[in-house]
């Protein structure tokens, strides 16, 4: 089972039932009002095609509104040009800022010269460091160089000497003395309390050791910081100069001194480079917004001379269809206030829908069956109302030929009086059966709302029930004062009123079988059975009918398609055009259904019996 709707969806869902269910009830109430009226067209005027004049009527409509929309768009075009007209007269304004885009280039340049000057400056401070560096790593090298002699001399000293021997002598304990306060002066004051408590021989060993290691690592800083400094001197193509340490040290101070000032120089230069460059862009960015809005202008006047062109060739067709558009006004009056009757009624339903929104899922499951049978029925009665019309043609054909035969023994005068009787009975008849099936058709499209609240269905079918009934019973009233009338004229021969009194019962008679056979298949949609003679009428509507995505929506609500099948069926319409039978649309085809005898019937009885029998 599919998921319930939203509220947004399933008030689409009811509006557009509406609309089916309205559209489809105005042709039915037609059909039955040219069943029942009995109007004594000719044969050629009743061969006249109606549908042609609805297509005719339709294509009319479509062309006043979409002649309408040009001209709407045309003066939107006709506004957008004259505003466009109103840019482009300030247009010259923008040239005036090309000087100043100069002076902005000169400033960027001499920011540029500033920058390149202030580099140089900077290399030459490095430069005169890096000098410094050498010089203290080349005094450091000349350091490592004599510790590294001294400490081989000890190392022999000690591997020459036995290692038995108690007492030294006075000379060797001193020079062991000085090496062991020069190593101390070398090292640092965690080795060398490390080696407090030690002897002398003992501190000699570790801080040949401890001095051995710090030479070594020495080199290697010594090596990365020489190979550090030829490759940034190789970078800047400049070689290292001798100076003397006084003098690096009062240019180094000299240096760094000039460096901050440069830095911050240099800090303001680039935050004036940063403003510049920022409006440089700025005012590039304006520039092609603007060459972008001119090319658009120039598009959009283009089109607007070609709307208005269009528009020009288009005004004699409005003025040559304006008297139409005077006579469908009023008909859009009358169906605008049906409208906003019918949108109150919707809010109306979509307010209370919102208060019982708990109940609202099984109600609208129940809306969508009852429109899906109710659409199904229009279905089957138009179709049937289609040949009941034509048999009803040739019956009137008959009966028109035999009121020719029998007017030959009746005076002119009285046939004059005769006729003006029968058209007053049947214009009244016709008012009433105009007001029941006005009735009739508001108490369809209620029903399709009102089926949401199962308290007032009951009450709301009574009363409108009771309002059929009453218009029918006032219609019948009407009915027999205008027989009464009509039976107190002088004049008129008794066969020719036994005549159309006779016609006139049978009408009637018929009626009431078709209302009661439409109340009782009313009942009858409560069910949730398809007929198969439904689905193969619709299926010939759809190819009979110019609106197959209407067709295609009711099918696809009576036989349950889901949202992705109606977008897949609806998205290939040149496809389904080729589909010859009913099964290759569904997957299986459907028996054929057994001919229904109506020999020795009427149609509206042979209608009658088949709406009971679907019922039961």
């Amino acid at each position: 089972m599919e998921e319930p709707p939203k509220s947004n969806s399933t008030a689409s869902a009811l509006w557009g039932a509406f609309t089916n269910v309205a559209s489809y009830g105005k042709d039915l109430t037609q059909d039955l009002r040219g069943i029942v009226a009995g109007s004594d067209r000719t044969d050629g005027d009743s061969a006249l095609p109606a549908a042609d004049d609805e297509d005719v009527d339709a294509y009319i409509e479509d062309l006043e509104r979409s002649l309408i929309r040009k001209k709407q768009e045309a003066e939107a075009a006709h506004k957008q040009i004259q505003e466009l007209q109103a840019q482009l007269a300030l247009r010259p304004s923008a040239v005036s800022d090309t000087p100043r885009m100069d002076e902005l280039q000169k400033d960027m340049e001499c920011l540029r010269l500033q920058l390149d000057s202030e580099k140089r400056m900077h290399a030459e401070a490095l430069d005169a460091k890096e000098t410094t560096w050498a010089a203290q790593v080349a005094a450091a090298e000349q350091e490592t160089r004599r510790l590294r002699e001294e400490s081989h001399q000890l190392r022999a000293r000690l591997a020459t000497a036995p290692t038995d021997v108690v007492a030294e002598s006075d000379a060797t304990m001193q020079a062991v003395d000085d090496a062991v306060s020069t190593l101390s002066t070398v090292l640092t004051a965690a080795d060398v309390d490390n080696t407090y408590d030690d002897s002398t021989a003992t501190k000699l060993t570790k801080y040949v050791g401890l001095v051995s290691s710090r030479l070594i690592a020495l080199e290697v800083d010594a090596k990365a910081l020489k190979n550090t400094l030829h490759a940034f001197l190789l970078s800047q193509n400049e070689r290292v100069d001798a100076f003397s340490l006084p003098e690096c040290k009062l240019k180094l101070e000299a240096i760094s001194q000039k460096r901050m000032t440069d830095h911050q120089r240099i800090t303001q230069l680039e935050a004036s480079l940063g403003k510049l460059q920022s409006r440089v862009h700025e005012m590039e960015t304006a520039a092609k917004s603007h060459n972008s809005t001119l090319a658009s202008t120039h598009e959009m006047l283009e089109r607007a001379r070609r709307d208005a062109k269009d528009a020009a060739q288009k005004d004699e067709t409005i003025r040559q269809l304006q008297d139409k558009v005077n006579q469908l006004q009023r008909n859009t009056e009358h169906l605008s206030h049906e409208l906003e009757a019918t949108t109150t009624e919707l809010q109306q339903v979509q307010a209370a829908q919102a208060a019982a929104a708990e109940t609202s899922m099984e109600t609208t499951y129940s809306v969508m069956d009852r429109n899906s049978e109710l659409e199904r029925m229009v279905y089957s009665l138009t179709e049937e109302l289609k040949q009941a019309k034509e048999t009803h043609q040739a019956d009137q054909a008959q009966w028109v030929h035999h009121m020719q035969a029998n007017t030959s023994a009746v005076t002119e005068a009285q046939w004059f009086e005769m006729s003006t009787r029968l058209e007053l009975l049947e214009t009244d008849k016709r008012v009433a059966e105009q007001d029941a099936d006005r009735l009739y058709t508001e108490l369809t499209n209620l029903q399709a709302v009102l089926t949401q609240f199962q308290s007032d269905r009951v009450a709301e079918d009574a009363r409108w029930r009771a309002k059929v009934e009453e218009i029918t019973a006032l219609g019948e009233a009407r009915a027999q004062e205008a027989e009464g009338r009509a039976a107190a004229t002088q004049g008129i021969s008794s066969d020719e009123y036994s005549h159309v009194v006779a016609a006139l019962t049978k009408k009637e008679h018929e009626c009431d079988r078709l209302r009661d056979a439409l109340e009782r298949s009313a009942a009858h949609l409560e069910g949730d059975n398809i007929d198969k003679r439904m689905v193969v009428q619709m299926m010939i509507q759809y190819h009979e009918s110019p609106n197959k995505s209407d067709v295609l929506e009711v099918m696809g609500r009576i036989l349950g398609f889901t949202a992705a099948d109606k977008d897949r069926l609806l998205a290939h319409p040149g496809r389904i055009k080729s589909i010859p039978l009913l099964g290759s649309l569904f997957g299986s085809d459907a028996p054929p259904t057994q001919p229904m005898d109506v020999e020795g019937k009427s149609f509206t009885d042979a209608w009658a019996d088949f709406l009971l029998k679907e019922t039961k």
